[in-house]
């Protein structure tokens, strides 16, 4: 008789595995966790993980600093290249609501208008930071610390889920011209006063940020920074073209820096 209450859960996962394997339905290693050991894990038990917003955004290992019940959801945005810029869902959100913030000014069309649904809807809220403007953040509300974590995981991995894949944009940094987004990136508000040097010293801080030799312009997307250089060859090209057949020189707007 033992045996069965061993062979149960084993079974259980076993058959969980396959479905997944599937796509009927999204599992990870909590919920297998869960059922051998059948807790499960509340708000109450996660602890808040301290770290700068503008650092969570541009490190490589960035799903580490990001707490339990949003893994899935914020991996889901990043994977699309949906901007992010903060999240939070540990036991200090009792009483309010698990969040993942998303720059509202960086979203394709079709997002936008997705992200305009899950506010209608309920499941999101606009608002406005300072050095980013108008923001949305999807959020599931946290009455008590009973809450499960499966539950706010899923609740905020559907809303997630609805966004689709996007271009990259954003995170390009002029260090001879320090906008909102560079300051919200150091989080300082005086970042205009510092030489070029000491930006580049700072931002050397962030393992995701490259600086390109040809734009002369510090990226925190690969995809962004490869986009802008084959537009520099081609626009090389295009004047050494110019230069050897006595065409007229077109007027070239520099790419503004987001």
């Amino acid at each position: 008789m033992d045996n069965i209450f061993v062979i149960g859960p084993l079974m259980t996962v076993a058959v969980l595995w396959v479905i997944s394997s599937m796509g009927i339905v999204r599992i990870n290693r909590r919920s297998i966790d869960d059922v051998v050991s059948g807790h499960e894990k509340t708000i109450a038990e996660v602890e808040p993980i301290a770290v700068s917003q503008g650092l969570t955004a541009y490190t490589s290992n960035f799903i580490n600093f990001i707490e339990e019940p949003l893994k899935d959801a914020v991996r889901e945005l990043v994977d699309k290249n949906v901007p992010t810029y903060t999240s939070s869902a540990n036991q200090r959100n009792i009483g309010k609501s698990a969040v993942i913030g998303i720059k509202y000014q960086l979203l394709s069309a079709e997002n936008k208008h997705i992200a305009d649904e899950l506010v209608r809807a309920g499941c999101a809220i606009f608002g406005k930071e300072k050095y980013l403007g108008k923001v949305v953040g999807i959020y599931v509300p946290i009455p008590d610390g009973n809450v499960t974590v499966e539950f706010i995981s899923q609740k905020m991995y559907d809303s997630a889920r609805r966004f689709k894949p996007q271009r990259a944009k954003g995170g390009v940094f002029d260090v001879n011209n320090p906008s909102d987004n560079l300051r919200y990136l150091l989080q300082d508000d005086n970042v205009a006063d510092k030489s070029p040097e000491e930006i580049i010293k700072e931002l050397k801080d962030f393992r995701n940020v490259t600086h390109s030799d040809k734009t002369d312009l510090f990226y925190i997307n690969q995809e962004v920074m490869e986009r802008d250089e084959r537009a520099y060859d081609a626009l090389h090209r295009r004047r050494f073209r110019r230069r050897n057949t006595k065409q007229p020189r077109r007027k070239f707007k520099r790419r503004t820096v987001s």
